[in-house]
């Protein structure tokens, strides 16, 4: 049987580009997580925070981000923090983590700054007022692996890049089957024409 090489070529380029879309989709969106803007479910924040979003009619991107277990919020806009009954939650400026502690940057409804830390399951948090910190970096002063800066804004080339790959995996995927369909369709056809021919030779 003749192998056909353009179609062994054209097959092996849609699975490479099958294989490489879905690994960038996956990648971006991943990173998207952290600004509430993913499509596919990830690992939560250390195994227990969620980030979320709201937005309002009038405004595309989420007018702020929140924090929350199971939906009941770690940090998130007017809520009052346990053991600092003086300071309501505005809005998250930027948070980052570690593998042990969760670090946000929050404004309060009292125009005050606000570095807040958490450690997993305790939700007793830390409040620090950011003015009192002398090392302006958080990621050096907290230790961080990640800091999010602009939680509520995600990057634009992100998104482009995560909806453009997302869109060619399924258009690949698409045309990756019709290909099998028409594989298979010929591959029937030409063993019926067989069959044929041997009941003709009787």
């Amino acid at each position: 049987m003749k192998i056909n090489n353009k179609k062994v070529y054209k097959n092996i380029f849609l699975s490479v580009i099958i294989i490489l879309s879905a690994v960038l989709c996956f990648v971006t969106d991943k990173e998207l997580y952290y600004y509430a803007e993913n499509k596919f479910p990830h690992t939560k924040i250390l195994g227990y925070a969620e980030v979320t979003n709201m937005h309002s009619i009038s405004n595309i991107f989420p007018d702020c981000v929140d924090l929350r277990d199971d939906g009941l919020p770690i940090i998130a806009k007017d809520c009052i923090l346990r053991g600092y009954s003086a300071i309501k939650v505005d809005s998250i400026i930027s948070y980052g983590f570690n593998d042990s502690i969760i670090v946000t940057r929050f404004l309060s409804t009292e125009g005050e700054e606000y570095y807040d830390v958490i450690k997993p399951f305790t939700y007793n948090p830390v409040i620090i007022l950011s003015d009192t910190i002398t090392e302006t970096n958080p990621v050096k002063k907290f230790a961080l692996t990640k800091w999010i800066i602009t939680p509520h804004c995600a990057p634009y080339k992100l998104l482009k890049i995560r909806n453009w790959s997302m869109f060619i995996f399924f258009l690949m995927l698409v045309l990756g089957f019709r290909q099998i369909i028409m594989c298979f369709y010929v591959c029937n056809t030409s063993s019926k024409e067989k069959l044929q021919k041997i009941d003709n030779s009787k």
